[in-house]
């Protein structure tokens, strides 16, 4: 049964979401990032596809938002060690 609040929602952008997750999880970067910092990195594509593509990210616990900080969950950076995330 699918919940109510989730069916006037937009499906996320895949595309962003990959965009957003690869950055995420660079190796040369700290862990947390502030949503300003990802919107920098990813200058060519739509802030607000960007912020839909977090809030989406996070509503599946793929990120961890803390305010206006975010980063990948330690599932996401286990998939990644595990080379199951790839480009």
């Amino acid at each position: 049964m699918q919940d109510k609040s989730n069916q006037n929602q937009a499906p996320p952008d895949e595309g962003t979401e990959r965009l957003v997750m690869l950055q995420l999880l660079r190796e040369d970067r700290a862990e947390w990032w502030s949503r300003g910092d990802v919107l920098s990195e990813l200058y060519d594509v739509d802030p607000d596809s960007i912020g839909d593509a977090v809030v989406s990210l996070a509503r599946v616990a793929t990120v961890v938002l803390d305010g206006e900080h975010v980063r990948a969950s330690a599932s996401a950076w286990r998939l990644d060690a595990l080379n199951m995330i790839s480009v």
